[in-house]
């Protein structure tokens, strides 16, 4: 597959973790998310280690400081993804199998036997775009996430301004749940199927692509529901080694 191409408008987020798991010992490349030996959480590792390291920094009265204060918000925040990560076993597999092997052959979602399914759907997102008042209403009233169909509407990740930066579609037959994500300012357009793995909880293995500015790449991911509402949104990519990231709100 082609390496060039205008990437999708999303957050972004390098994997941040440590390189030797503290469980086995192992050297890890650069970058890993999992222990190549063990299944160790590196990232989980190193978000406990700096916490002990900022602990231990701290100077007795001013641990309750204002500035202190603000950094544990922080750390919270931090340790409440880690805690979703570590719940989250089928995803981690997902992500260890990601960093291991190439993705999926992307062009199967614009020819063949799928292309009408989702030919089908891009036209109705097309006909019935998201409007800036449903927009809001997503944002201030969020749907229910006890069923994934519907159109939805995409904001970055970890990010106080939630503005908008795409579009997508969802659709369930069967076993099967196919979306289609377009993005704003870009000629992008990401497909797939997905199958749930449990409660509020979709994982795409090798099971999407990309098309953008006529070349297709393989894609993998998976959408977990939030507790504020909407799907925490996580994916790969042959597009590059980062990892993409956003949150849907379905409209109401």
């Amino acid at each position: 597959m082609s390496n060039g191409g205008v990437r999708p408008s999303v957050s972004m987020e390098r994997l941040d973790a440590d390189a030797v798991c503290e469980k086995c010992g192992t050297v890890n490349p650069e970058e890993t998310l999992l222990c190549k030996t063990c299944g160790n959480n590196l990232r989980d590792q190193r978000a406990r280690r700096v916490l002990l390291e900022q602990v231990d920094e701290a100077e007795g009265p001013s641990l309750w400081g204002g500035v202190w204060v603000g950094r544990l918000a922080v750390i919270f925040g931090i340790l409440i993804l880690i805690w979703v990560a570590i719940n989250l076993t089928n995803i981690e597999d997902f992500m260890v199998g990601a960093q291991t092997t190439t993705l999926g052959d992307a062009r199967v979602f614009w020819s063949g036997a799928r292309e009408q399914a989702f030919d089908k759907l891009a036209a109705e997102l097309k006909a019935n775009p998201v409007t800036p008042q449903e927009v809001e209403l997503a944002l201030s009233q969020p749907a229910p996430t006890n069923t994934y169909d519907g159109r939805y509407v995409l904001v970055p990740r970890g990010q106080l301004q939630r503005i908008p930066i795409g579009q997508a579609i969802v659709k369930t037959e069967g076993a099967t749940v196919r979306f289609i994500a377009q993005f704003n300012g870009v000629a992008a357009e990401l497909r797939g199927e997905a199958k749930s793995e449990g409660p509020a909880r979709l994982a795409a293995r090798d099971t999407a692509g990309v098309y953008s500015n006529g070349d297709y790449y393989g894609a993998s991911g998976f959408a977990q529901a939030a507790e504020s509402g909407g799907f925490e949104c996580l994916g790969l990519c042959d597009l590059s080694d980062e990892t993409y990231s956003a949150i849907a709100y379905r409209i109401p």
